[in-house]
């Protein structure tokens, strides 16, 4: 699920972590949109509409494929359509996912490796994928 911060905001599409996130004093911005009802995103025009008259400073951005060739991907389209909004308004983006996704492309391109300056995984990403992002001068933090 995206999670973007603009401070002193942050914005999200996702129920879920706008849910966790609103019982802080951090104020959420939900954009608005379609509800998908198994991961309670929010997705369509609205969403996007919404996303392209906001500027975000940091994006953490889950994703379902990485392949470190092809790109980050999703299985819906709609939900990768928003996504792609969220990287080109935010200032930084950061894939956050476990080793599992790496090699894996879904049905929908969210965006090239290139989007990113940033990716956080366990230790178990393939060293092969880990030496073409760092080549790329993506950073990788693994935990």
């Amino acid at each position: 699920m995206p999670y973007a911060i603009s401070r002193p905001n942050d914005i999200t599409n996702a129920l879920n972590i706008a849910r966790g996130v609103g019982c802080t004093t951090v104020e959420v911005i939900l954009t608005g949109g379609t509800l998908r009802k198994n991961s309670f995103s929010l997705v369509g025009p609205i969403a996007e509409e919404t996303l392209r008259r906001l500027s975000a400073d940091l994006l953490f951005l889950g994703v379902d494929g990485f392949d470190v060739q092809f790109g980050l991907s999703t299985p819906n389209l709609l939900e990768a359509k928003v996504n792609r909004v969220m990287v080109e308004v935010a200032k930084k983006t950061v894939a956050v996912c476990d080793s599992s996704k790496f090699g894996r492309r879904s049905l929908s391109l969210i965006a090239p490796p290139s989007a990113l300056q940033e990716v956080i995984t366990d230790r178990g990403m393939p060293k092969s994928d880990q030496r073409v992002l760092k080549q790329a001068g993506v950073e990788i933090t693994l935990v």
